[in-house]
């Protein structure tokens, strides 16, 4: 099944899997947001736990949402 790309909004959940939209492949393919959030300046990083077991803060518009939660 092809991924579902999505706006980002405050309404990301915690489980919710996603990958990197440059490298999907990179840290075993995918991870889940945490939950955890910081901001950049105008930017809002969220903390993903890949599926290699490491974390993460990632800028939002460089995550793509999958097309299933944890």
């Amino acid at each position: 099944m092809a991924p579902l790309f999505w706006r980002w909004s405050k309404s990301v959940k915690p489980g919710q899997r996603v990958y990197l939209k440059n490298d999907p492949g990179r840290h075993g393919g995918g991870g889940a947001i945490t939950g955890e959030t910081r901001e950049r300046g105008s930017r809002v990083l969220y903390q993903v736990q890949w599926d290699d077991l490491s974390t993460d803060y990632v800028p939002e518009d460089q995550l793509a949402l999958a097309d299933r939660e944890v």
